[in-house]
């Protein structure tokens, strides 16, 4: 009996012993891969384990893996979906936590402020550190206070509207709040606001001074003190005069307001350049005669696909220039050509030039180089603009070459198709 129990005790552990590590190696297993999740692992299914009772523990186990790994896989491809949008916007933004650290920069801000490398958990101050945007963002920290105002580019003559807004802590999250930058180039629309303003100052001053002329000399006639017939059919013809240059100016404003809101030409069809510009020398002959000025026309037929009435305009006003701006016993030189896909138009004159500093402001509106001779001579200011818009309208090219003294060369290039 005593040596039976010897002989159990001998076997009985080492036995155990096997067991439990038969046991326990699976329930290892569970936990190694609780562990691989832990640390990330995520999408890999455990092996069968070799015990029915640890099936479902396994199951279950492979299940929230793959589940885990799917919604980390939604979750990326999302966060790069609003990345690809955020950093394709046109607009910067720039998103700053409470201490005024760097969270999200897109490349619209970076390049407003000239910045290089990734800045992401930077301060704001290695982004910019103009004090306009720090003293901004000072301000929404403190006291959670919004601010918009107009700040010039660090780079390139931009003018940008910096948006700063605070971010409220949210209720029952551990989100401290922070601040967002909103920057928007509104240097167009800034110039547009101008260029608006500018036009109605100019328009009002144009069409009041012939308004004044007009007033005056009728009220000269209405006092009865021109008793002088002569004296007073040229007061009648002063008032036609300023009325007249009122009824082109008024014109002109019109056809640039029309052709300013019109994104494309709808009245196409096929127009012969040269037979305009003949068209309109021969309704300029009276002008050209009083200035005995010889105009020339010549070139081919230069047919491209356009409005008549707007080719008329465009020549018009080069011509009427090319005349009015002459000197006397000058000459202007229309010449069309075409080249491959294109129909090239140069109206040349030897009048009296356009001084170098003046040449790129030309083609703005009202804008004369020699304000009394243009007035004198009955110029709206607006030709020249008017043949821009054409030529912007039509998607074609504009050159201008000119010395004082020794006449101007103007060259329209327009494409033969829409």
């Amino acid at each position: 009996l005593l040596a039976a129990m010897l002989l159990a005790i001998a076997i009985v552990p080492p036995l155990v012993m096997r067991m439990s590590k038969s046991i326990l190696k699976p329930l290892q297993e569970i936990v190694l891969s609780l562990q691989t999740l832990n640390a990330g692992g995520y999408g890999k299914d455990l092996s069968p384990p070799r015990y029915e009772e640890f099936v479902p523990i396994v199951d279950e186990i492979n299940t929230l893996s793959r589940k885990i790994s799917h919604t980390l896989s939604d979750l990326t491809v999302e966060r790069r979906r609003i990345r690809y949008l955020i950093d394709n916007m046109t607009e910067g933004m720039a998103v700053l936590d409470n201490a005024g650290r760097i969270l999200i920069l897109n490349r619209s801000a970076a390049s407003f402020f000239g910045a290089k490398g990734d800045l992401v958990g930077q301060d704001l101050l290695c982004l910019t550190r103009d004090p306009k945007i720090t003293g901004a963002a000072q301000l929404a920290m403190r006291e959670g206070k919004a601010s918009v105002f107009d700040l010039p580019a660090t780079v390139e003559k931009r003018l940008l509207r910096i948006s700063v807004t605070p971010v409220a802590k949210e209720k029952g999250m551990d989100q401290s709040g922070g601040i967002i930058l909103l920057i928007t180039d509104v240097t167009a629309v800034r110039r547009s606001e101008q260029i608006r303003s500018e036009f109605f100052a100019n328009a009002s001053h144009e069409l009041k001074t012939p308004l004044t002329s007009i007033k005056g000399f009728a009220e000269l006639m209405e006092t009865g003190i021109v008793n002088d017939p002569a004296q007073s059919r040229r007061y009648l013809e002063l008032i036609r005069q300023e009325t007249e240059r009122m009824i082109g100016l008024i014109s002109d404003i019109l056809k640039l307001s029309e052709l300013e809101s019109r994104a494309s030409e709808i009245d196409r069809r096929s127009v012969s350049l040269l037979m305009v510009a003949r068209k309109v020398a021969e309704s300029l002959s009276v002008q050209a005669q009083e200035k005995q000025v010889a105009v020339r026309v010549e070139g081919d037929d230069g047919f491209l696909d356009a409005n008549p009435d707007r080719m008329t305009q465009l020549v018009l006003n080069l011509l009427d220039n090319a005349v009015k701006y002459n000197v006397q016993g000058g000459r202007a030189d229309v010449f069309v050509r075409t080249e491959n896909d294109r129909v090239i138009l140069t109206v040349a004159d030897t009048g009296v030039g356009i001084p170098k500093e003046a040449q790129e402001r030309v083609f703005e509106r009202f804008y004369r180089v020699d304000k009394s001779r243009s007035r004198r001579l009955g110029g709206t200011g607006l030709g020249l603009s008017i043949v821009k818009h054409i030529v912007g309208l039509y998607k074609g090219k504009i050159r201008l070459r000119s010395e004082p003294g020794k006449g101007t060369e103007i060259t329209v290039t327009l494409p033969v198709g829409p």
